[in-house]
This record gives structure tokens, sequence and C-alpha cells, in this order.
């Protein structure tokens, strides 16, 4: 039962931190498609690219402060929950996974939030959203490719955390080529 509630709440981890960028959205009116919600992970399918950068950076922040909100409670449990069967261990990973989402969202690497942020930066001190995007997705190459490469180290040195901190150097990769290619063409000055 511990395992299955376990699962549930990884589930609902992903609901709730899906559903601060959501609920921040429709606060400023940004219309939300909808909201997939995977075990491993999920989005919100809205449109900030025609938001103020400061929305755009108050949607984004939302999902990691979610998540943040929900470790911590999910701590705050395990410190009271009886031992019986493993709960106050199954409570006290899903905080700290709670947290290792909050803290890999907030890499400023685009599409993550953190990247979001970095774009609605960007823009706020005069970069077009083009450039701003371009930027930010830039910085999710350097930032996945350096992640990725100094876990290949850390595994060659034999540390466990590598198992962790490879796949997310390459999803970060890999999300980086993805916003990629998404991007339009730049507008040529014949366009102008």
């Amino acid at each position: 039962m511990v395992a299955a509630g376990g699962s549930l709440l990884l589930w609902v981890s992903v609901v709730v931190h899906e559903l601060g960028h959501a609920v921040a959205a429709r606060r400023y009116g940004i219309d939300v498609r909808r909201v997939v919600v995977l075990l491993a992970g999920g989005y919100s399918e809205m449109d900030l690219d025609t938001t103020r950068p400061d929305q755009e950076w108050s949607v984004a922040i939302a999902g990691p402060i979610s998540s943040g909100l929900l470790g911590a409670a999910l701590a705050v449990a395990a410190l009271v929950a009886p031992p019986t069967a493993g709960l106050d261990g199954t409570l006290t990973l899903l905080a700290v996974i709670n947290g290792g989402v909050a803290a890999f969202n907030l890499i400023p690497a685009f599409p993550l939030d953190g990247g979001r942020m970095l774009r609605s930066a960007l823009v706020r001190r005069g970069r077009s959203p083009y450039h701003a995007e371009r930027s930010a997705t830039r910085v999710g190459f350097v930032l996945g490719g350096g992640i990725a490469v100094g876990g290949m180290g850390m595994s060659i040195v034999g540390s466990a955390a590598s198992l962790v901190v490879v796949p997310g150097g390459v999803l970060i990769l890999g999300l980086a080529i993805a916003a990629a290619r998404r991007l339009p063409s730049p507008i040529s000055a014949e366009e102008i």
C-alpha cells in the first residue's frame, strides 16, 4: 500500500507542478489549452509568446515554487509519520524528489522553467523575443552538454551520482535541441 500510495503521490507531484503554472497563467488571463501529466513529467500548453516578460517569469517560477512547497510539506509529513511499512522513508523520498524537481527546473536552460525566466529577463533588458529565446536555448546546449560530460567524468571516478547527472544533462541537451528546431527563422531585412 505504501508503494502504491508513493507512486500516486509522485503523479500528484507532477500535477501540482503543472497546476502551479496553469493557475499563474490563468491569473494573467493567459489561455491554458491543456495540461499534460505523465508519471515522469508534464507540460502546460499555453501561449506565453504573446505575454509580457514579467508575466512569463511569474508563470515559469510558479511550477518550481509549487514543487518546493510540496517538498517542504512532504518533509514535515515524513517527520511526523510513523515508520510503519516505510511510510516515513517514502515521504522523505518524495520530499527529496520534489525539491530536486524544483531545483532542476530552475536551471536557466530553455525550455526549462529557468530558461523561460532567462528568456523573459533578456526581453526585459531589450532583446527581441527571438534573440532572447535563441540565447536561452544556447545556454541549454552549453549547460546540458557540460552537465552530461561532467557526469561522465563522475562515472569514470566511480561516483553513483553520475546515474542521475548524465541523464539530466542529456535531457537538458535534448530539450535544447528540440527548442532550437522550433525557433522560427529570423526576419530578414527585406521583410521589414
